[in-house]
């Protein structure tokens, strides 16, 4: 029976390494390779996590098709074209991961009117725009099945809401007639809190209890409006206006919010962040393995990876991160933090 410290470990086995390897610049496209193929042949790892990666390339799926590849996670692959989705037919390719796929554009759409599209998911691709829904309101397929119209296949306000294109006269041009994913909307990019003020009629949909977490806002902002509850510890993982006296003077800024917020956060979270100098630099001891889960999952630069290795004399080997996430030594650290 698999325990539940077993599970844990697992998952940020999985997380941990595979973010380290395949994400970061550690190792050469050979060494990673060899490392994915090893792993996929071993029993606990998860597949879904692997066929996500731009690493894994259809010349190596086709090599080794007994592997378990998840075709749902592969098919939103960075690495899959629609050329190569014309060329392999046979393998079970996911309409809606497929519909999200960055490299599925609107005219490949038109021009393959038999593939079942998913419009629903494809409203959140970044091909789409406002423009296309607008031009082609009712994208309706016929069932492969029964060949009856699919009436409920259509464009989806709410995932249009994470599509990058997402504009504010898009929500006011649909403001009766659709439903919104609000979570989104209020912390998209596109959207700014000067834009939220202003549009009082959407005031019972914007979450401001989510506001700290769009990247738009500044900390004049903040202190110019103490009527909202923020989230300083959002802020500074989210915004890319996060001054560094923030963590240089943290007494200035405390006042703001009831939420602890530290540089470490800022540094592991924020694609913006800026390097302090090392010298004064503040610190906050990491005592928990998941702690270390942003550091490998956020897509981090060279001088980055460098930062995190001194300042947590941390082996970049997948050998050691294995060793160091295996039960019995992950359930001291658990207990007891680790220096």
């Amino acid at each position: 029976m698999t325990t539940t410290l077993e599970k844990e470990w697992k998952y940020y086995r999985i997380e941990l390494i595979w973010s380290l390897v395949l994400q970061g610049q550690m190792y050469s496209l050979e060494k990673q390779e060899a490392f994915l193929l090893k792993c996929l042949n071993a029993e606990h790892w998860d597949n879904l996590h692997i066929s996500r990666y731009e690493c894994v390339t259809i010349e190596m799926v086709l090599a080794h098709p007994t592997y378990p590849w998840d075709y749902r996670s592969l098919s939103a692959n960075p690495t899959i074209t629609w050329d190569i989705v014309k060329q392999h037919p046979h393998l079970p390719w996911d309409s809606m991961m497929l519909s999200i796929n960055k490299n599925i554009t609107w005219e490949i759409v038109q021009q393959n009117p038999q593939f079942v599209w998913n419009f629903r998911a494809m409203s959140a691709n970044p091909n789409i725009t406002m423009e296309i829904i607008k031009q082609h309101p009712t994208p309706s397929q016929k069932s492969h099945q029964d060949g009856h119209w699919n009436l409920s296949n259509k464009w989806d306000m709410k995932y249009f809401s994470y599509n990058p294109n997402l504009q504010l006269q898009d929500i006011l041009h649909h403001a009766k007639s659709q439903a919104w994913q609000w979570e989104q909307v209020t912390i998209h990019p596109n959207i700014t809190l000067d834009m939220i003020l202003h549009h009082s009629l959407f005031w019972v949909c914007w979450r401001m209890d989510l506001v700290s977490k769009n990247p738009n806002i500044t900390i004049q902002q903040i202190i110019q409006h103490p009527q909202f509850a923020w989230n300083l510890s959002d802020f500074v993982r989210h915004s890319k206006h996060v001054p560094l006296d923030m963590f240089t003077f943290p007494n200035k800024y405390t006042r703001l919010s009831s939420h602890r917020y530290t540089y470490d956060e800022y540094v592991m979270y924020n694609p913006n962040a800026v390097l302090l100098p090392e010298q004064g630099m503040p610190f906050t001891t990491i005592t928990m393995a998941h702690d270390l889960v942003p550091f490998f999952d956020n897509p981090l630069h060279t001088e980055k990876q460098l930062f995190f290795a001194k300042r947590y004399k941390i082996n970049m080997l997948h050998e050691l991160i294995e060793w160091y996430f295996h039960p019995s030594h992950y359930a001291t650290i658990r207990s007891h933090g680790h220096s």
